[in-house]
């Protein structure tokens, strides 16, 4: 991935989101539609399910350089993510993830005996 490049990822639909990404960012955060976009690097629909697979095809500079090792992308290495889609977990068994701080909008119950997380933090809606 070009830093400082806009690039379509596939979040929600084909081509759904646009991120531009400065050099160095190693962090990538969502949040909801009608939540401030200055505060996030895509806002998503609430009542849409992520295509966490959209990150597959990310890559550090180092990844890039050694895509055998992270066939499942390695960009980016922490996520925070406001809302209830639970597909992360599935997909975080496939690829290591440093640190995964999650907002849910609602009670809900995730399976995570196989994802990979460094860092897992569970945080109330509110705490932007």
């Amino acid at each position: 991935m070009e830093r400082n490049k806009p690039v379509f990822i596939s979040l929600t639909g084909e081509s759904s989101h646009q991120i531009n990404i400065p050099p160095g960012q190693g962090s990538f955060s969502m949040g909801l539609t009608g939540m401030d976009k200055k505060k996030f690097d895509v806002l998503i629909e609430d009542n849409l399910p992520v295509n966490w697979d959209a990150f597959n095809k990310l890559y550090t500079p180092h990844g890039q350089q050694h895509a055998e090792k992270y066939p499942y992308g390695d960009w980016p290495r922490f996520f925070h993510y406001w809302g209830k889609d639970t597909g992360f977990a599935a997909w975080s068994a496939k690829r290591p993830i440093e640190d995964f701080s999650w907002h849910p909008d609602q009670p809900v119950s995730v399976d995570l005996g196989r994802a990979q997380f460094v860092i897992f933090q569970l945080k109330q809606m509110n705490t932007l």
